[in-house]
């Protein structure tokens, strides 16, 4: 999984957050399947410069996230997954 995996709550750009998006804002303790395989991890709601340039990367990934943005008002909700040690 490498060192951490980033999450976007783009919500296809409608006007609400997803509501995982909401679960982690909450309870940042989670659970992920990567094929097949499951790991426990704690998430951490990007803010600031790390959002900004976490998002950018998912534009730049995937030209429809300039579309999302643009579609609402809200600031869309970006995670940092981080894997919890046993």
């Amino acid at each position: 999984m490498g060192d951490a995996l980033t999450v976007v709550g783009s919500n296809f750009g409608q006007e609400r957050h997803p509501a995982w998006a909401l679960n982690l804002a909450s309870t940042p303790k989670a659970r992920v399947s990567i094929k097949g395989q499951l790991f426990d991890v704690t998430a951490t709601e990007l803010d600031g410069d790390a959002r900004t340039n976490a998002f950018e990367r998912f534009v730049t990934m995937a030209k429809t996230y300039d579309a999302y943005r643009h579609r609402t008002d809200r600031a869309i909700k970006v995670f940092s997954l981080r894997l919890l040690e046993d």
